[in-house]
């Protein structure tokens, strides 16, 4: 009888080493189901960053390629700026020649003789001024 008893209770001992193996064995399908969708997930996530950063790598090349483009056009108009410089101090030296010649000369000392020399040089600087605003126009 003792030994029937041991038996029984050895049966109860395994059986309840079963049901807590079987309840440890679910918990752990649990979880595995559980890394499983976080690990789909996080793929999902990752594939949505690489996206991402593909979309915003080529909005930076684009920005990189409008800097670029831009400060070309800044060289462009600053080799404009230095040769317009450079032709309004041409000018400039021009036009100031063209007034120590004029102040240089001698004005006739009559009244129209007077007029008619200051109509003449006013002429002069005028079809200078006429032809650097036509070269102007063209370029």
């Amino acid at each position: 009888m003792i030994g029937g008893l041991f038996a029984r209770f050895g049966i109860w001992i395994a059986l309840g080493a079963l049901v807590v193996v079987s309840a440890y064995a679910a918990w752990t399908r649990v979880q595995l189901e559980f890394a499983h969708s976080e690990v789909a997930s996080l793929q999902s996530k990752l594939g949505r960053c690489k996206a991402d950063l593909a979309g915003e790598r080529a909005i930076s090349e684009r920005q990189a390629q409008a800097v670029a483009e831009l400060k070309a056009k800044a060289r462009e108009i600053e080799r404009r700026v230095g040769a317009a410089k450079e032709r309004i101090r041409a000018l400039r030296a021009e036009r100031d020649k063209q007034l120590a010649q004029i102040q240089a000369a001698a004005v006739p000392q009559d009244c129209a003789g007077a007029i008619a020399w200051g109509a003449a040089q006013a002429q002069e600087i005028a079809k200078g001024w006429h032809g650097d605003a036509e070269t102007e126009e063209k370029r």
